[in-house]
């Protein structure tokens, strides 16, 4: 993870590049799987919470996984309502509502 924010007299933004491990089925990788997961979001959250309002945060991302329509937060998911959404994509998707930001490509 890793990102800056670039502020001038016309624009002020945050670009934020996240990789996102592919998952894992032993238990054992899968504990360092979630764990990496949890530890990524959590900080993702706390960069979205320092930045000022007037800020934008442009996030790009390879999450490994797949981001479907949540109902209860429509502008903050993924177009496709069959998706799976499995751990990585609802831990991002969970930040992404707190924040009320959207995705717009996927």
């Amino acid at each position: 993870m890793g990102g800056l924010r670039i502020v001038n007299n016309y624009y002020d933004i945050a670009p934020i590049g996240i990789y996102f491990p592919p998952k894992t089925y032993g238990s054992t990788d899968r504990k360092h799987y979630v764990s990496t997961v949890d530890a990524l979001c959590k900080e993702f959250d706390k960069w979205l919470c320092k930045l000022p309002t007037r800020c934008t945060p442009i996030i790009g991302t390879d999450l490994n996984d797949q981001l479907y329509c949540w109902p209860a937060s429509p502008q903050s998911g993924g177009m496709n309502m069959e998706a799976t959404e499995l751990y990585a994509a609802n831990a991002f998707h969970t930040v992404l509502a707190k924040h009320r930001l959207t995705t717009v490509n996927q």
